[in-house]
């Protein structure tokens, strides 16, 4: 097996969990992805932001594309 994707998450602290099987992180250049282990599966939700921060209940997704704006 040869992985397709691989994200130190060490040496990134924007990393959150969505629930027990999915995750957000933001991953190179600022690109804010999602990853399922259930499937596998890597999702781009949005490029280019700063920084990111879900919601009490994990419902909402916060970020800022620059230190002004959210």
């Amino acid at each position: 097996m040869t992985p397709v994707y691989e994200h130190d998450a060490l040496r990134r602290s924007q990393l959150e969990w969505v629930h027990n099987d999915q995750l957000a992180f933001l991953g190179s250049e600022g690109t804010l992805c999602a990853y399922d282990r259930r499937n596998a599966a890597l999702s781009v939700m949005i490029e280019q932001i700063g920084q990111f921060r879900l919601s009490p209940d994990r419902r909402s997704i916060a970020y800022s594309q620059d230190k002004l704006t959210v």
